[in-house]
């Protein structure tokens, strides 16, 4: 694989991503995972998600890293975009418009 490519990203950014969640939610059960090549709305589907957001099937998004945080009866998301080379503000912006 290139190492340059954004797919030679995402086992990294997965572990990141989990280390990082991790130290700000210690009490809470995380998980991260590639889910470049999937819908969001059937990411939380397939992993039972899909009840702690209503409005799941609207999230017809693809994201390249998502990360699940689970704290009794609270579930959250984080995502992470992975691109390779320079991006800025109106980049991230735009991506999430």
């Amino acid at each position: 694989m290139n190492p340059r490519s954004e797919l030679a990203l995402y086992g990294d950014v997965r572990a990141w991503l989990l280390g990082y969640l991790r130290g700000i939610h210690p009490r809470a059960e995380i998980a991260a995972y590639d889910t470049h090549h999937v819908q969001l709305s059937a990411f939380l589907f397939q992993e039972r998600l899909h009840e702690s957001f209503p409005a799941y099937a609207a999230y017809e998004i693809k994201v390249d890293i998502t990360g699940v945080i689970r704290s009794g009866s609270f579930t959250s998301l984080a995502f992470v975009e992975c691109k390779i080379g320079l991006c800025g503000m109106l980049d991230n912006f735009l991506s999430t418009a």
